[in-house]
């Protein structure tokens, strides 16, 4: 398939590209080295390649593979998948609000969620149910910042309601 459009012809837009997929991966590749036990990078390298391809003889010790494919391995996808999440929510926050501005602490969602998992803690004591509990306050805050915004036919980041809401909130009203 050949690129017709003349912006991907560009020597610069690929290169912004090509880093922008990049840097993800090295950020993984690179926080295989940053740990409490000290690995080399002839270290790492052997133990993806013994356990990409078993054919190959291992010749390092076994707690290299824990520490690489237990521990920092996971550790570094979860964080690439978690920083990939919030980006993902920010976004939705943003594009559903119509306001580059908005964040979780002005909709009132981090106090709809405390609110929420107080809430639980006192009704069913330590344990799963903080966790439904502090999620649905949370959605609760997000549409009741939504709705108020529709009321007043405004976005609500940028009204004085959403502050009052907030302390709606933390006041436990």
């Amino acid at each position: 398939m050949q690129i017709t459009h003349p912006v991907w012809k560009s020597k610069k837009i690929k290169l912004i590209l090509l880093l922008i997929v990049l840097s993800p991966l090295i950020g993984i590749f690179g926080s295989l080295f940053i740990g409490r036990y000290p690995l080399t990078f002839t270290d790492i390298i052997n133990v993806l390649k013994t356990n990409i391809n078993p054919s190959i003889k291992q010749n390092y010790p076994d707690i290299y593979n824990t520490v690489v494919l237990q521990i920092r391995l996971p550790r570094a996808i979860l964080g690439a998948m978690v920083g990939g999440s919030l980006a993902i929510s920010g976004a939705a926050f943003q594009g559903l609000f119509r306001n580059p501005l908005v964040s979780s602490g002005v909709l009132g969602v981090s106090s709809g969620a405390s609110f929420g998992a107080a809430l639980a803690i006192i009704l069913y004591g330590q344990n799963y149910m903080v966790y439904f509990y502090a999620f649905g306050f949370a959605l609760l805050a997000v549409a009741m910042s939504f709705f108020i915004g529709q009321i007043y036919h405004s976005t609500p980041t940028i009204t004085r309601y959403p502050i009052s809401y907030r302390n709606f909130w933390k006041r436990g009203i």
